[in-house]
């Protein structure tokens, strides 16, 4: 018997299905070129993907998310153009990435934690001021 919270998941090269679950079947399909996409973007974009801070980990990790790269391929016979990501060395991480989103596309976030934690990470961001000592007094004050 197959754990619940298990799906087998399918990726047609030429399946233009975005994402596909079947409950019944515990099975995922999404075109694997769109799920590419779909991490490059989360990868691109400041503040969508948070990682830990700089260890030999999250280095492997940040090598092998780039590790992939987008080509044009033509079928020789029908001169028809698609895009498909080609491996440039190992990619494990990528495709773990790829599966973790495909996962956490079924679980439900509180917008109210998701709300909080942004507005904390902004507002540490943008409040943060070197030259205070946090209880209104400046380096520059004079004692």
């Amino acid at each position: 018997m197959v754990p619940s919270n298990i799906a087998l998941v399918s990726l047609p090269a030429v399946n233009p299905i975005v994402l596909l679950w079947n409950e019944e079947r515990r099975t995922v399909k999404t075109n694997r070129t769109v799920l590419c996409d779909t991490t490059h973007d989360l990868i691109e974009a400041p503040g969508r993907l948070i990682i830990p801070r700089l260890c030999d980990e999250v280095k492997v990790f940040a090598s092998q998310c780039v590790n992939i790269a987008k080509i044009l391929q033509e079928d020789a016979e029908t001169g028809a153009k698609v895009y498909r990501y080609r491996k440039l060395g190992e990619d494990h991480y990528r495709h773990a990435l790829n599966y973790f989103y495909l996962a956490a596309q079924k679980i439900q976030v509180s917008s109210g934690y998701a709300d909080k934690y942004l507005q904390q990470s902004t507002q540490a961001i943008t409040d943060f001021d070197p030259f205070d000592y946090g209880d209104g007094h400046s380096v520059f004050d004079e004692s």
